[in-house]
């Protein structure tokens, strides 16, 4: 990843709590349990900034790195944390659901286009968005994030499901290949698709991800007593 061998990645880290936590949902391993708390806490703890942000490295003794934010990467964590939270029996942790609610909400705040419904790619913690291109995988990870927000607090506030279904509707838009299937890569700050589909990091569990989950969820919210 071009960094020093000894710090730690955040990308790494949260797709690797991804993967225990999975893992731990159906095998209640002692030792994996622990490995997956230290690793949830290293992420909630560390990684984690306030407002509302992740650092993307840490170097060998735990201290961050400074450095841009990946917004895709910030909602991405943010219902990563709540998943390994349910699995982990901390669901109701104030903590953790402050600091999901907050790696959203820093993201809508800075890395958003409220109009079009685009995810930027990366900014600063206090400015806005500095690289305004469009990664097709962050804009799937935003669909998720907004539709875990929405079950949460859709009962206080209707914003997330309006968002949500502003960033589904570029991902139709914009980011569907409606003649032959599948999504582009993205869309340049200037507006230019990126038509391929394939590439080294081009992998469908995002957007599988973000369809088969958020439909489960828009429907049990659907049925949830009023």
């Amino acid at each position: 990843m071009g960094a020093p061998a000894d710090y730690r990645d955040m990308n790494t880290s949260i797709h690797l709590l991804e993967a225990w936590t999975e893992l731990l949902r159906e095998w209640p391993d002692p030792g994996l349990r622990a490995r997956t708390l230290a690793l949830f806490e290293l992420v909630r703890d560390r990684f984690y900034s306030v407002p509302g942000t992740l650092h993307l490295y840490l170097d060998e003794t735990g201290w961050p790195i400074a450095g841009p934010s990946s917004f895709g990467h910030d909602v991405e964590t943010g219902f990563l944390l709540l998943e390994a939270a349910e699995v982990l029996g901390m669901r109701e942790d104030p903590k953790v659901n402050r600091v999901a609610r907050r790696l959203v909400d820093h993201a809508l705040a800075l890395g958003w286009n409220e109009q079009t419904g685009q995810l930027w790619e990366q900014g600063f913690a206090i400015r806005p968005a500095f690289d305004k291109s469009i990664e097709w995988w962050a804009q799937f990870e935003l669909v998720t994030a907004l539709s875990v927000m929405d079950e949460a607090h859709g009962r206080e506030t209707t914003r997330y499901r309006d968002e949500m279904q502003k960033a589904w509707k570029f991902v139709v838009d914009r980011l569907t290949d409606h003649d032959h299937g599948g999504v582009y890569a993205g869309v340049e700050a200037d507006g230019r698709v990126r038509t391929a589909k394939s590439s080294d990091w081009n992998a469908t569990y995002h957007t599988t991800r973000a369809l088969l989950l958020t439909s489960d969820r828009l429907r049990h919210v659907a049925a949830a007593p009023k």
